[in-house]
């Protein structure tokens, strides 16, 4: 990480550090946590490998992710919630209409292999 300790702005990450002992275990949880509250307040200006990791972590600490976003970035957590959302709905959308035309497709297939004398 570039920046120091000093430089948190997330009260929820201030307090995983404050009591906690000086071990390399608590820093890189501190530093994957500092990783979260950068990447939400850049947006996305991590570079490629830094937004890899930036997800990676998010995936290890989704309540830590939300609860940060949220104590940061209540509006733009709504945003990409909302998002989320309407791209799961459209993804949901085009699984639909791809079973329905492999289904269709098979169909298709079930009566020619029927003209061709098969049974089925």
């Amino acid at each position: 990480m570039g920046e120091g300790f000093s430089s948190i702005k997330s009260e929820f990450i201030r307090k995983a550090i404050k009591g906690a002992p000086f071990t390399s275990r608590r820093r890189a949880y501190v530093e994957d946590l500092m990783l979260l509250e950068a990447g939400i307040l850049s947006g996305s200006r991590l570079g490629w490998a830094g937004h890899m990791h930036y997800l990676d972590v998010q995936e290890r600490y989704p309540r830590a992710w939300k609860t940060i976003y949220l104590e940061l970035d209540p509006k733009g957590f709504k945003e990409e919630q909302d998002y989320d959302q309407r791209e799961k709905q459209k993804q949901a959308k085009e699984n639909a209409k791809q079973k329905k035309q492999e289904q269709k497709e098979r169909q298709k297939q079930r009566n020619e292999w029927k003209k061709m004398g098969g049974t089925g």
